[in-house]
């Protein structure tokens, strides 16, 4: 959200965008002098505002005009700041904007603020949670309210307020000047109400209509004559310093509340001889949140013609904080450059040497004590030991494997035999170590039974003997010749170690 502060003699005016350019708010308060102006706009600030564009009026603002021939960027960087420092002055901020002619040569609008007044109002808006994107002149935001309304061309805008007069110079669509007058309408408030109050003047002035008393629209007759006056004399003025001679206005557009007073339009038509509207800044703006009470804002001429420009443009044409943005651009392509390769230099040193040092540190902790190293050797030997040992034991495992396998086989044989159920009879056991296993030889005859005749008895024998010893890989059989009631058989069985 983009909020943009106003701030005139005797008033604060704020309007807020949202980011689609919709608008939330419009409100405005009184103030008894210019310099309690940033604390008020801070009141009436809402929290979730993001940037805040302040536009202040002439008396707190260095205007100068300049005239030069065409060239580079910093010749006329050196002409401004020529003609807006002086010697012993205090250093000011500057920003100006350039105008190019068919004549060749620029017309140059500067505008300077003292950093005390930047530093007051970004002081006071960083305490409420803003921050301060842009300071520049009231007339600034009216030179945008026309663009924003489709303005082309030459012309001249003015914001007829209270105690001063806002005038903008336009040439060709480009700013060309801006004069702060000190004329307003307020003199006519103040002898109609008979106060000096400005808050009584204005309320005078607003409850005046075309129908009023003939006396009281004579004293704002007069009153606007002397505010045309001084644009004239201002006109001839700029045209004299700028040599603008050719340079007339196709008509003179009109904001600010001083000029809705009756009778201010024709007085201004009549004395400038140009064709005078007044400036509708409600042309491109969405009434968002305002649509409800939109119609309480839209009187012409409109006070808000300054805020509402300045809040809706892309960027303001004049801006003292750009002399900080060059600045910090310019610092850091020559020193904040260098000073950033000397950190990252630095850093990059830092880190070497911590590497370094982390590398040396894990090595000597890699590195074992005569501790370490006694107890580390005391290990190895204890391997060492338990290593021969348990070869030991794999070579006297080897060596009576043999003898355990038939021990542990003709246990499971004899477990198996039963001379009604498996009539088996043994005549050779033969034992002999192959590899790393054990092959054994069974010969034998096998006889029948009431249920089985011998070949069934052998197969029986040979599945129940697979199953009373696991560790036999393997079992073939072999033929023998048949004889009656006999059959004789030969199994050869691989048997892994147990």
């Amino acid at each position: 959200m983009i909020a943009a502060v106003a701030c005139t003699t005797h008033r604060v005016r704020v309007a807020l965008l949202d980011d689609a350019g919709s608008l939330q708010a419009l409100t405005e308060a009184a103030i008894e002098r210019p310099e309690a102006a940033s604390a008020r706009a801070c009141a009436l600030l809402p929290a979730t505002v993001g940037e805040v564009r302040v536009l202040l009026g002439g008396e707190q603002l260095l205007l100068r005009h300049l005239t030069m021939p065409e060239g580079p960027e910093e010749r006329v960087a050196r002409c401004v700041q020529f003609e807006c420092l002086q010697e012993g002055q205090p250093a000011l901020a500057i920003d100006w904007h350039a105008s190019r002619h068919p004549d060749g040569e620029l017309r140059i609008c500067c505008l300077a603020v003292a950093p005390e007044t930047i530093a007051a109002w970004r002081r006071c808006l960083e305490q409420h949670g803003h921050r301060l994107a842009a300071i520049s002149h009231l007339g600034v935001g009216l030179y945008h309210a026309w663009r924003q309304a489709g303005g082309e061309g030459d012309a001249l805008l003015i914001d007829v307020g209270g105690s001063h007069t806002q005038l903008v110079a336009v040439a060709r669509g480009q700013l060309l000047a801006l004069r702060s007058l000190p004329q307003g309408m307020e003199p006519a408030g103040r002898e109609l109400a008979g106060s000096a109050d400005p808050e009584q003047a204005r309320v005078v002035l607003a409850s005046l209509r075309p129908d009023s008393d003939a006396a009281a629209l004579e004293v704002v007759r007069r009153q606007a004559a002397q505010v045309a006056l001084a644009v004239l004399s201002t006109l001839k003025l700029l045209k004299a310093q700028l040599r603008l001679a050719e340079w007339k206005p196709a008509a003179l557009l009109v904001a600010g509340a001083g000029a809705q007073a009756p009778g201010v339009l024709q007085e201004l038509a009549q004395r400038c001889e140009l064709p005078v509207r007044p400036l509708n800044p409600f042309l491109t703006v969405s009434p968002g949140a305002l649509r409800e009470r939109f119609d309480a804002f839209v009187a012409l001429p409109s006070p808000w013609a300054t805020v509402l420009g300045a809040a809706s443009a892309p960027r303001l044409a004049l801006d003292v904080l750009e002399q900080e943005r060059r600045e910090r651009r310019q610092w850091w392509r020559s020193s904040g450059l260098l000073i950033a390769a000397a950190a990252c230099a630095l850093l990059s040193a830092a880190l070497c040497v911590w590497w370094t040092e982390t590398t040396r540190a894990r090595l000597r902790a890699r590195q074992p004590t005569a501790e370490q190293q006694a107890l580390q050797r005391a290990v190895e030997e204890a391997l060492a030991r338990r290593e021969r040992a348990q070869e030991r034991l794999r070579v006297l495992a080897r060596h009576r494997q043999p003898t355990r396998a038939a021990s542990e086989m003709l246990a499971a044989i004899d477990r198996l035999l039963d001379p009604e159920l498996c009539p088996i009879v043994l005549s050779e056991f033969r034992l002999q170590r192959q590899g790393e296993g054990v092959i054994v030889e069974l010969l034998g005859q096998a006889g029948s039974t009431e249920r089985a005749h011998p070949g069934a008895v052998v197969r029986h024998f040979i599945e129940r003997l697979r199953a009373a010893y696991p560790p036999i890989r393997e079992l073939v059989e072999r033929t023998r010749p048949v004889e009656v009631q006999r059959l004789p058989f030969h199994l050869v069985c691989t048997i892994s170690e147990p």
